[in-house]
């Protein structure tokens, strides 16, 4: 019976909350913040935006470049029926088709920030996107240790 109720008691602390010490909050905050003041330093008219601005829209091939790439990766993942590579019967392959998934959308993301002046609000898409990815790969860094 003590057995039992032990391990009903381990069970509920590995699904219990944890509460954060100070010093983890203050810097989980300081690494939220990195990527915001960031992206407003280089879009913002207060700062850097204008520059940024103009090299965007004087590169913009580049941008164009990026997502043909990225749809190009997509197709031929796609094409070569990249979803049914898993990691028992192929792990190469399937870590393959996990960098070429990302680096198209990576290359995909970049185009879009270079596309500024036929997508105006493709940074600001972009910066969304990627602070919420940034933000629960951050979550592993709040956890504490239980025991």
């Amino acid at each position: 019976k003590k057995k039992h109720i032990l391990r009903e008691y381990q069970e509920a602390m590995e699904l219990a909350p944890v509460t954060p010490k100070a010093k983890d909050l203050v810097i989980l905050t300081v690494l939220m913040a990195i990527p915001t003041v960031l992206f407003i330093l280089g879009f913002s008219a207060m700062a850097y935006g204008i520059p940024v601005y103009k090299k965007l829209v004087e590169n913009d091939s580049a941008g164009t470049a990026c997502i043909g790439i990225a749809l190009v990766i997509a197709l031929v993942l796609y094409l070569f029926d990249a979803e049914y590579w898993t990691a028992d019967e192929a792990p190469r392959l399937n870590k393959l088709r996990q960098a070429a998934a990302g680096s198209a959308v990576a290359l995909f993301l970049v185009g879009c920030v270079f596309q500024v002046e036929s997508l105006s609000y493709g940074p600001v898409c972009v910066y969304l996107v990627a602070f919420v990815a940034y933000v629960v790969n951050l979550q592993p860094c709040g956890k504490q240790a239980r025991g």
